[in-house]
């Protein structure tokens, strides 16, 4: 048998301890067919909640349909009395007409109430002795308490390899996510023989000297 793969989804809970279940948190792009039936079966439970729908609140459920879905019937309660846990998970058994797949959902719990910036990283490719646009798909953070001009993104090791630019003249160590939105932090790659190169960096923004690195927001880095 296949394990099921693994997808990592981030919702906000509420104020309520709950959030809508819905179709594009739960999307599964490997069944093919649109507008048929899909059936959810829960074959693993949430660890620190349970899954509900709206017409019988209080009762976990092992099954609803992609309708009850798109009607925003299908709740996650986090059932935690204190916000410790930040990361739960369930497996779904998903069916549409003879397509069958089981899929993992990694539910990262981000609590709106004095949140801690959550920094996703990814990578870039780039050619020998150019320049490249630092876009959000590289480095994104996101944080309620704080707009984008205040999350602050401070190099502690510069690329071995290359410089950051912003205007792609100008050598910073330090930047914001409102600069990554506006298109203004570049890399630029020195021309030497090399495959790979990196930065290290830490985040701070109006409020928090610590932030989570997606998905791994059980434990804050400092």
């Amino acid at each position: 048998t296949d394990l099921p793969n693994v997808i990592d989804k981030e919702i906000e809970l509420g104020d309520d301890n709950f959030i809508l279940l819905k179709s594009e948190v739960l999307i599964i792009s490997d069944l093919l067919s649109d507008g048929e039936t899909i059936q959810y079966a829960i074959v693993r439970q949430p660890s620190h909640g349970q899954i509900e729908t709206s017409d019988f609140k209080g009762t976990p459920i092992t099954t609803f349909t992609n309708y009850e879905l798109d009607a925003g019937k299908i709740v996650y309660y986090f059932l935690e009395t204190q916000f410790n846990e930040r990361m739960d998970s369930f497996v779904l058994q998903v069916r549409q007409t003879s397509n069958v797949v089981l899929r993992t959902f990694h539910i990262a719990i981000i609590d709106r109430n004095n949140q801690k910036p959550v920094v996703r990283v990814g990578t870039m490719t780039i050619r020998e002795a150019t320049n490249k646009i630092l876009s959000p798909a590289e480095i994104s953070i996101e944080d309620l308490d704080s707009a984008d001009t205040q999350l602050r993104i401070l190099i502690t090791q510069r690329p071995l390899y290359g410089h950051i630019f912003k205007d792609s003249s100008t050598l910073v160590w330090e930047f914001t996510m409102d600069d990554i939105n506006q298109n203004l932090i570049s890399y630029e790659h020195d021309g030497s023989e090399t495959v790979e190169d990196a930065f290290s960096f830490i985040i701070s923004d109006s409020l928090h000297s610590s932030f989570y690195v997606f998905p791994d927001t059980a434990f804050p880095t400092t």
